[in-house]
């Protein structure tokens, strides 16, 4: 990858360092560090729960403290009592995708419960419709053992950040089950956001494709994709492609998405189809 990278492929790097970091002694220090975003609390608990290793910090920072609420009970949503949330923001914390997606309903409904203001998402349609999309792409086409998903609003950065990851076969290891020819993992990424499917129907498996259009192109948001051997960012309507080497490779499907903090809905139909 190139030395200067975009923000969210800056935290998919910083990750195969940690990653790295963990093989042999078990540990990820984190001492030096005073801020996590989202999609690296969302990585660093990915880690932790595929290897169990350990997440180290200074014990009063506030990275620590951020770490350790936003990923104490990642099945939260199973819980009849109330979760306890900072009054003043709006997130969803680190959570756990029921292995049935009938279930996925209750996650659904409390997640977004905890969101207090859509005006800094699109609006509710949009929010909705994208959370659900993106989704019924993991259930359908991941074949996941794991998958966890966050939300986060950043008022004073101006930004909220939704991400999802899973365990699954990765994009290009979907198409390849499929016999969708593609040159390279990062291309197949790209072949899947501009519509390319695995469905039988022509209308379905183009969530990921919409999703992205409602908030890079409706909300002037940035979004990333890494599924194994390839890496995808997206701002506005331009894309740049990754190409991952053994050691970046993630066996799986991250996606990430930045979205500017708005005031106006999106109207989010016509990004669709």
């Amino acid at each position: 990858m190139p030395t200067k990278q975009p923000d969210l492929i800056h935290s998919y790097v910083e990750y195969v360092q940690f990653r790295n970091q963990s093989i042999g002694t078990g540990v990820v220090n984190l001492k030096s560090r005073k801020w996590l975003n989202s999609t690296t609390v969302l990585l660093l608990a990915f880690l932790k729960s595929e290897s169990g290793c350990q997440l180290v910090s200074n014990g009063d920072s506030d990275a620590k403290s951020y770490l350790d609420q936003m990923v104490a009970d990642p099945k939260w949503w199973r819980e009849k009592r109330k979760l306890q949330l900072n009054s003043r923001s709006s997130y969803i914390p680190f959570s756990e995708l029921p292995e049935d997606e009938e279930d996925f309903k209750a996650l659904f409904t409390r997640a977004t419960e905890l969101i207090k203001s859509y005006k800094s998402v699109g609006g509710e349609s949009a929010f909705k419709h994208v959370l659900s999309e993106l989704t019924d792409n993991i259930y359908q086409h991941s074949q996941f053992e794991k998958s966890f998903m966050m939300c986060q609003a950043y008022e004073k950065k101006g930004y909220v950040e939704l991400s999802f990851i899973d365990d699954g076969i990765s994009i290009p290891g979907n198409f390849e089950d499929h016999d969708i020819k593609f040159d390279e993992d990062a291309i197949a990424i790209s072949q899947a956001v501009d519509g390319q499917s695995t469905k039988d129907l022509v209308e379905r498996g183009t969530g990921l494709g919409s999703s992205l259009r409602i908030y890079c192109e409706g909300a002037g948001a940035e979004a990333m994709i890494v599924s194994r051997k390839g890496a995808y960012y997206r701002k506005l309507q331009e894309s740049t492609l990754y190409h991952l080497n053994d050691e970046q490779k993630f066996h799986g499907t991250l996606i990430s998405i930045r979205i500017p903090v708005l005031q106006a809905d999106i109207e989010y139909t016509k990004y669709i189809g």
